[in-house]
């Protein structure tokens, strides 16, 4: 029942503070990927570093159909018009339809 317990309190801990966790996360990601078309699309106006209030003024909500176009030329193997990652920095590696 111990190791139970210890689990259960390292999951505590680790969730105690979630929405500085998530911040955390989205600005690590909007540092590194910030740069990509398709946020760049939202941000141009920007030229700081943008943080999580702008990312969520600026940015809107989306689905698949806001990406399709610029996932299949991922898929195809291209850049935006100005040779820009279009979704994300780090290579693809694989690509699954489904």
């Amino acid at each position: 029942m111990a190791a139970d317990e210890e689990i259960l309190k390292k999951l505590e801990e680790s969730t105690k503070d979630a929405t500085r966790h998530q911040l955390e996360a989205l600005q690590t990601i909007l540092e590194r990927h910030g740069g990509v078309s398709y946020l760049q699309s939202h941000l141009r106006d920007y030229h700081a570093p943008v943080d999580a209030a702008t990312f969520r003024r600026s940015v809107p909500l989306s689905c698949y159909d806001d990406y399709a176009d610029h996932l299949s030329r991922m898929a195809d193997g291209h850049l935006d018009d100005h040779d820009q990652p279009l979704l994300s920095v780090d290579p693809l590696l694989c690509f699954f339809y489904r």
